[in-house]
């Protein structure tokens, strides 16, 4: 394949599938029907690697849109639940650990006074991903389970 193709076929789509999700040139060759030499000059072709970009950057954005949709979606957990995370500072403050109480007491500072250089009055700001988002939820629910069963009990 000395020359440079001019379009993408379908069987040069598949191949760039394939190649978006890591395969080697043997295996996309074993898929699509032809030869390991061929995928590679394929792969290397300009139209290729273009079409191959520009694929990338589009996942890229559609991920970039997927954490700014989790990191909304997580502030609205966070302030939905602030009120009760701070109650439960305050209960801690009053543990029978005395390293509970102090953990508690610190936290509450740190947030008053905002350490870290964040300014005055303002908390630190927490980056979470969509996994921690996930088990931070579960946390939250499983929280107020335990509530709703020392309520009944």
């Amino acid at each position: 394949m000395a020359q440079n193709i001019n379009r993408l076929t379908n069987r040069h789509l598949a191949m760039m599938e394939l190649y978006l999700q890591g395969k080697t040139p043997n295996e996309i060759a074993l898929a699509t029907g032809g030869n390991a030499v061929v995928v590679r000059a394929v792969c290397r072709q300009p139209l290729f690697q273009d079409a191959v970009a520009k694929r990338r950057r589009s996942e890229s954005r559609t991920q970039g849109d997927a954490d700014a949709s989790a990191a909304a979606k997580a502030q609205v957990v966070f302030d939905r639940n602030a009120e009760g995370a701070a109650e439960k500072h305050v209960e801690f403050l009053h543990h029978e650990d005395a390293r509970v109480a102090q953990a508690s007491a610190n936290a509450i500072l740190d947030r008053v006074y905002a350490k870290g250089g964040q300014g005055q009055g303002r908390a630190p700001v927490t980056v979470i991903n969509a996994e921690q988002l996930q088990v931070l939820n579960l946390a939250l629910s499983e929280d107020r389970l335990e509530e709703d069963f020392a309520e009944v009990g």
